[in-house]
């Protein structure tokens, strides 16, 4: 096959899950980088690639263009949730022995989340609700986890807790501009843990070290977050914030609130673990 046919035969395969067909397609030392994963080299092991990503997500390839020039083939691709990407594909007597793809891998797993882990150790989850919002409430400050551009980035932060039944949503502030700011409207995805600090105590057991712990009970929760639009919107946040500090009055002048940004994380996911 020419290389233009090698690349539609790899898109017919694709669309079709054909993790055995695909690898067919590869030279037996080929080496297949995408280039948001490491490289995975030899064709077992880019068969054994196609299955574990075959199972995780329905993926389909949608081509916009196919181009050849001498032994190279050329791929432009998006699918159907609105993701893009392209690959590069060196072939040689009919077969890949390099492929090169670029796609955005945030983009992706935003598309097709990973299933909900589970605690390892059951005995220690907290599955009562009630238990997870007196946690919520009780406490004023949260680990806010999110990545800058590939690089994870963590801060603690004040927040404000609003439910509605077991929805749960949180208020946060902070300066209208800067690195927190610019991660979150990049990607809006982020990971919030809280620690019950009242209820958290290293138990001494002495010179007996394997026998030390310490009790504690905290939430992790999953979502995303969502930005006040306008000075209303912040006028209603900010107001659901600092009810949560005080029952006193709240004055919020406007210079205050224009040179704030309000945020508020909707969690998807919640779980709670403790060791008492």
């Amino acid at each position: 096959m020419t290389p233009k046919e090698v690349v539609k035969k790899f898109v017919t395969l694709f669309n079709s899950a054909d993790a055995g067909g695909l690898a067919e397609l590869y030279a037996g030392d080929a080496v297949n980088h995408q280039v948001a994963n490491a490289p995975v080299a030899g064709k077992a092991a880019i068969k054994a690639m196609f299955e574990a990503e075959f199972a995780a997500a329905e993926m389909v390839c949608i081509a916009e263009n196919i181009f050849a020039d001498g032994e190279w083939g050329m791929l432009e691709w998006r699918d159907p949730k609105g993701l893009r990407g392209c690959g590069f594909f060196h072939i040689v007597d009919g077969k890949i022995v390099f492929q090169r793809g670029y796609w955005d891998k945030l983009s992706f797993l935003a598309q097709n989340p990973p299933e909900e882990r589970t605690i390892r150790r059951s005995a220690c989850a907290i599955t009562d609700f009630a238990t997870i919002a007196e946690i919520v409430r009780g406490n004023n400050s949260a680990v806010l986890s999110m990545v800058d551009g590939v690089t994870p980035y963590g801060v603690m932060m004040n927040y404000a807790p609003v439910f509605d039944g077991e929805e749960l949503r949180l208020i946060f502030h902070g300066a209208a501009s800067g690195r927190k700011t610019d991660c979150l409207k990049n990607n809006p995805a982020v990971s919030v843990f809280i620690n019950d600090a009242a209820k958290t105590q290293i138990v001494d057991a002495g010179s007996e070290s394997a026998r030390w712990t310490t009790r504690y009970r905290s939430v992790v929760l999953a979502g995303e977050v969502c930005f006040a639009a306008g000075l209303s919107e912040k006028q209603r946040m900010a107001e659901a914030f600092m009810r949560h500090y005080t029952a006193g009055e709240i004055r919020l002048p406007d210079a205050a609130l224009n040179a704030a940004a309000f945020f508020a994380f909707t969690a998807r996911h919640v779980s709670g673990k403790q060791n008492q």
